[in-house]
């Protein structure tokens, strides 16, 4: 049966073929608001992977050592919107969501019409890439838009050869390419089905590929000079991160457990679509060109990239972590709606949106209650629990009492640094883990010149870490210890802080300045004799 629906046979089909943007405006406007109100209620810090995007694109590089730098931009661009508030981050990850949505919707009506777009954006609410993992802006957020836009404008340009089309696919695989290096699996896969696919063969008679290719080239070029100009840094980290076990099983294992994970976070879709899809599948046949071209696009591009990972790990043996999935599956229910054969009607059609909608709100409710209760459960505090605004407060204080501003540099555990700069009254640059080689736009100079803080978690053997600082920066003045409770309702112990105030080279030679003339002072007045008083003079 037809995956569209007829006026006749389903109640308000008609309104939904007549005005599908609008349907989807509605389903996607309603999944961003809950996914943007839950962790502004139930996260009283930013997350992890948030601030350290903001502290990086505070400082607006080209490059940093982890990663491409187009998150960290926008963080730091969203920011702007709200002083020390994280809210517009958790709107940016929801722009990124509705991307990939707008994606397998486009996809989905153009190969079997508009009610299976539709559903097949509504079945990713049962992947956690698309709900549970969208409210920490991270690389992995930004990637995953510009990896299903890249998708979709492929599509077009291959089905169209519309010039267009390939501009914009090329730039969105730039960018991709410019938010983390794992869209190069894309562009890989892109490249063999140019050569391998007769369709894929006939767009080279076209300038559609080189017009991808020089659009990509030029978005990502000014950071591959970057890494030029800087040995390479991220390579280097992603090396040391996706290491070989050197083991002869780690080539069967790791791949693996990465497929493993990949099916727990699609695997649930089965069960949403199961109204439509039954238990006993049946695949459709293909009998028209325009269906067998798409069902090799669908491979190649929802299916390609898994099976590129797999063969990776199978030859190399290389550590395969489960979020490198992350950007692979925005088309997964386009694929189970194309290739299957659909009982589509009235019935069908409202449980499979009403299992959506439930699984969507279990979710939800998860979410919120881990946020909420995992404290309790544990008996620590998560990263979300951090009393990073307190710290900010206090530590800003400790500084202005001493020199009369507030701190720019803000050094120490990027952690503990980082939300200090983020909350603090002012901007600040984060000295993270007082490593020049990971924050370059701070030196120990800087820090001695201009001031300002280092700001740790205390323990029980940090006096090493204590002398280290006093030995680095001469003008340090360790203050006594802060005491703060995380930002839960469990009972916790309080967290330590130990804080060290840099004073500005200006402002101790400002103090000995004071002291010489005050010593004098005191000298002179000692030296001179006495004048009489009145009554004696008299």
């Amino acid at each position: 049966m037809e995956a569209t629906l007829q006026p006749d046979t389903v109640p308000h089909a008609s309104f939904i073929e007549r005005h599908p943007v609008r349907c989807f405006l509605l389903f996607a406007l309603s999944h961003a608001t809950l996914w943007t109100m839950l962790p502004v209620l139930t996260q009283p810090n930013a997350p992890l992977d948030t601030l350290e995007m903001i502290y990086w694109g505070h400082e607006w590089q080209p490059g940093y050592y982890k990663h491409p730098p187009l998150p960290a931009w926008l963080a730091e661009f969203s920011c702007q919107f709200s002083t020390n508030n994280v809210w517009p981050t958790y709107v940016l990850c929801q722009l990124a969501t509705i991307g990939c949505f707008w994606g397998a919707f486009q996809v989905g009506r153009e190969m079997r019409g508009n009610t299976t777009g539709l559903l097949a954006v509504a079945l990713l609410e049962g992947c956690h890439y698309y709900n549970f993992t969208t409210t920490e802006f991270n690389n992995n957020v930004t990637s995953r838009v510009w990896w299903a836009l890249t998708i979709l404008c492929l599509y077009r340009g291959v089905k169209r050869q519309h010039l267009l089309s390939w501009v914009l696919a090329g730039a969105c695989l730039g960018l991709g390419m410019l938010s983390k290096y794992d869209t190069a699996i894309l562009a890989i896969v892109m490249a063999v089905f140019s050569f391998a696919h007769p369709a894929g063969r006939r767009c080279w008679k076209t300038p559609g590929p080189a017009a991808c290719l020089v659009a990509a080239l030029v978005v990502f070029a000014p950071h591959v000079a970057w890494l030029f100009s800087n040995d390479f840094p991220t390579a280097n980290y992603f090396l040391q991160r996706s290491g070989s076990e050197h083991q002869w099983s780690s080539h069967f294992i790791l791949p693996l457990k990465f497929a493993a994970a990949q099916a727990g976070a699609v695997l649930p879709m089965l069960l949403l679509a199961v109204p439509v899809i039954g238990f006993r599948w049946k695949f459709r046949s293909m009998e028209s060109d325009e269906d067998r071209f798409n069902r090799d696009f669908l491979i190649w591009f929802a299916c390609g990239p898994f099976i590129l990972v797999e063969i990776v790990g199978l030859l190399l043996g290389v550590r395969i972590r489960s979020m490198w999935g992350t950007a692979m599956w925005s088309y997964a229910g386009v694929v189970l709606l194309f290739f299957l054969q659909l009982n589509m009607n009235r019935d069908t059609f409202r449980r499979t949106l009403y299992r959506s909608a439930v699984c969507a709100s279990l979710i939800a409710l998860a979410f919120g209650g881990r946020n909420s209760l995992l404290p309790h459960v544990r008996g620590k505090a998560s990263r979300i629990h951090f009393p990073g605004r307190q710290l900010a407060l206090e530590v800003g204080d400790l500084y202005h009492q001493q020199t009369g501003e507030y701190p720019t540099i803000v050094g120490g555990p990027w952690w503990v640094a980082s939300n200090v700069a983020f909350y603090g009254r002012q901007p600040a640059s984060v000295f993270a883990d007082l490593d020049e080689s990971i924050s370059p736009w701070v030196t120990d100079r800087n820090l001695s010149e201009h001031g300002g803080v280092i700001v740790w978690t205390k323990s029980s053997d940090d006096s090493e870490f204590e002398d280290s600082i006093t030995r680095r920066f001469p003008n340090a003045q360790l203050t006594e210890s802060l005491e703060l409770a995380s930002q839960t309702s469990a009972t916790l112990a309080p967290v330590r802080f130990g804080v060290a105030i840099v004073l500005p080279e200006n402002h101790v030679t400002a103090m000995k300045v004071d002291r010489v003339k005050a010593t004098t002072l005191d000298m002179a007045s000692l030296q001179k004799p006495a004048m009489p008083s009145d009554s004696k003079r008299r």
